[in-house]
């Protein structure tokens, strides 16, 4: 009976030390690894899409989405180093310009970028600039 009982131990030890030491060649439990504290995986860096300007994470565009039938519209503000209006609390002064991807030409203040968003089962979302407020006037 006791041979079975050190058997039991010896093999309830060596599973935890195996599971430990599989943690650690994976990464599991090193603190660089790709999860965040709450165990959500960070996005990389991405560009702003007005200004351009690389985004650190966590830092979002500001957009508003109204669903539709095929596609759902977009209306794109931009970030906080490009959009007067993203924080009112702490306004920035050192704003950069705001250019429309698809004329080319500067965002007016109070404008906005116009987008359609594609969401297809079994591929990316597809999302496509169709003008801003400057040279889609009326529209959006």
């Amino acid at each position: 009976m006791s041979e079975i009982l050190v058997a039991l131990i010896l093999l309830i030890i060596l599973s935890t030390l195996a599971i430990w030491i599989w943690k650690i060649h994976t990464g599991k439990d090193k603190p660089d690894s790709h999860d965040d504290i709450e165990g959500e995986a960070m996005a990389p860096e991405s560009p702003c899409p007005l200004c351009e300007k690389m985004l650190p994470r966590g830092v979002k565009v500001r957009s508003l989405l109204f669903p539709g039938k095929e596609f759902d519209l977009m209306r794109i503000h931009g970030c906080p180093y490009c959009w007067a209006d993203y924080d009112k609390k702490n306004p920035r002064k050192d704003l950069r310009r705001r250019l429309c991807p698809y004329c080319g030409n500067e965002v007016p203040k109070d404008g906005y970028v116009m987008a359609r968003v594609y969401r297809k089962p079994h591929r990316k979302t597809h999302v496509t600039v169709y003008g801003c407020t400057g040279c889609k006037s009326g529209r959006g």
